[in-house]
């Protein structure tokens, strides 16, 4: 049960896929942002939401997630962007937002 939520502790997501690329961008996040527990938004962009009951059987939506991930973790990393911007766009555009405001009746 504890994969199914992204907000996990920051050293268990990096050893995802897409946490090894997140782990590349942490000496900078960690430089010129943030302190990263108190942005904990930031975790679902290196989560594995295919592990998620609301998405599993979904590959189609879990594909687009993935390159909504990838597109937002270069967005934070050129720096030219609010991260809550990006963050905002993510969950938007990803389907992210619509799926699971619509699994509690919004």
């Amino acid at each position: 049960m504890s994969h199914l939520y992204y907000n996990r502790p920051w050293d268990d997501l990096v050893k995802s896929d897409l946490g090894k690329r997140f782990a590349a961008l942490d000496r900078y996040f960690r430089k010129n942002f943030y302190d990263l527990e108190q942005n904990r938004e930031l975790k679902m962009l290196i989560h594995d939401w295919s592990k998620d009951p609301l998405l599993f059987q979904k590959p189609k939506l879990l594909a687009h997630i993935k390159k909504e991930q990838l597109k937002a973790l270069a967005r934070l990393d050129s720096g030219e962007e609010s991260p809550v911007t990006i963050m905002v766009d993510f969950l938007k555009h990803s389907g992210l937002y619509g799926i699971f405001t619509r699994s509690i009746g919004n």
